[in-house]
């Protein structure tokens, strides 16, 4: 009778050592190469930052402010990818990008581990910029510590136009993967730590654009009461060794590239984890487009957002049109589990039927009313009072 082999379960390492073979590209080596330091190895908690280099400069020096403030947690580490077309770029604008850079590094020198690294591509895509630096983060982790502890690195996927943050955030992200580390299904390294989300919303423009502000508070509201997790792409987390298992970034794609990474997963948020970003493209596109800005057709590496002067708010009627499609379609797919929610109560009141605008309407108003008696919506949207005033940082 043949002896049968027993092939052990793969572990971290072998899950970060087996997705490097195939992505650790000449690309990925370089960029690697640029995030290292010779005086400090890459922190366990790494916060990765895709950097349009010919638009986002002015950004830069408020979100790493926003990284300064935290407080309690420990060290971290900044990776920015300040990305640009191969050809036809505007040197001048790279240039701005990169010394703003330098400032943010030399003003937080002593609080925070600023590194960058620039890269080209001949089209760039949000899926191929993440998956280089993301992939390069990996595989510098993979040279410093080795492989089993990179894949416990904690990879928190954000954005350069951060308005602001908890102060706990960082350490509040730590906590969680501190205590879930500790579990017996985890600590072995057998299963990959689960990825997380943060609780993140956008700043509202009330004092120029209150009608895009209403708009906004809507669709923040209602991705927290109907979606499994409670997060947008900016504000995803995921361990190393789980982002390695999913396959990584699909380099194609231009817009939702976390759902590949995420797919098939429940992602809970991190308690206290919030977590506020601009408005900037609600500003530039809900006038003419609605709720529907997201789609693939909006986005580039000229993305008007970025560059455009400030346009006028959207129009009442408009507005009231938008909302009125938004219920009807946007929210059509989560019915099923709205009528859950109230057949077990879990609404302010019973929702019998849920067949009508009025009755969603109801859905949103009785659950805003419950959670809003035990403050949920006062700690979810820390900043929603102090946004007075924002239109002048946009």
């Amino acid at each position: 009778m043949a002896e049968i082999e027993i092939v052990p379960p793969p572990n971290n390492h072998d899950r970060i050592k087996s997705y490097l073979a195939t992505h650790a590209t000449s690309d990925v080596l370089t960029t690697a190469n640029q995030l290292q330091r010779t005086d400090a190895p890459l922190a366990s908690t790494v916060v990765l930052i895709p950097v349009a280099a010919e638009q986002e400069a002015q950004w830069i020096p408020r979100a790493m402010h926003a990284y300064a403030q935290q407080q309690g947690n420990e060290q971290f580490s900044i990776c920015l990818l300040a990305n640009h077309r191969s050809e036809g770029y505007d040197a001048a604008k790279v240039d701005k990008t990169l010394g703003a850079i330098h400032v943010a590094q030399s003003t937080h020198e002593h609080t925070l581990d600023i590194r960058y690294a620039q890269a080209t591509f001949d089209q760039p895509r949000i899926g191929a910029i993440r998956k280089l630096l993301w992939d390069s983060a990996i595989h510098l982790a993979s040279v410093e510590a080795g492989y089993g502890s990179a894949g416990n690195t904690i990879g928190l996927n954000h954005d350069i136009d951060t308005v602001s943050m908890g102060r706990h955030y960082i350490r509040n992200v730590q906590q969680t993967y501190q205590a879930l580390g500790a579990h017996d299904k985890y600590h072995l390294g057998q299963i990959p730590l689960p990825p997380r989300t943060s609780l993140t919303s956008h700043a509202l423009p009330r004092a120029n654009h209150p009608n895009t502000a209403r708009a906004i508070m809507l669709q923040d509201l209602s991705v927290r009461q109907v979606r499994d997790y409670s997060g947008y792409e900016a504000g995803g987390i995921a361990p190393f060794a789980f982002y390695a298992r999913s396959g990584g970034f699909n380099a194609e794609d231009i817009t939702h590239e976390t759902r590949k990474v995420f797919a098939g997963a429940t992602v809970p948020c991190v308690p206290g984890s919030y977590i506020v970003t601009s408005p900037r493209r609600y500003i530039d596109r809900f006038p003419t487009h609605g709720f529907y800005i997201w789609d693939d057709g909006n986005f580039s590496d000229k993305d008007a957002c970025r560059t455009d002067g400030i346009k006028p708010d959207c129009e009442e009627y408009k507005l009231n049109g938008f909302v009125e499609r938004y219920f009807y379609t946007l929210t059509t797919p989560y019915l099923e589990r709205a009528k859950s929610l109230a057949k077990h109560k879990l609404l302010g009141q019973k929702v019998t039927s849920l067949d009508s605008l009025h009755d969603w309407r109801s859905l949103y108003i009785d659950r805003a009313e419950a959670l809003a008696k035990r403050s949920f919506l006062l700690t979810d949207f820390p900043d929603l009072a102090n946004q007075v005033n924002f239109q002048s940082s946009i």
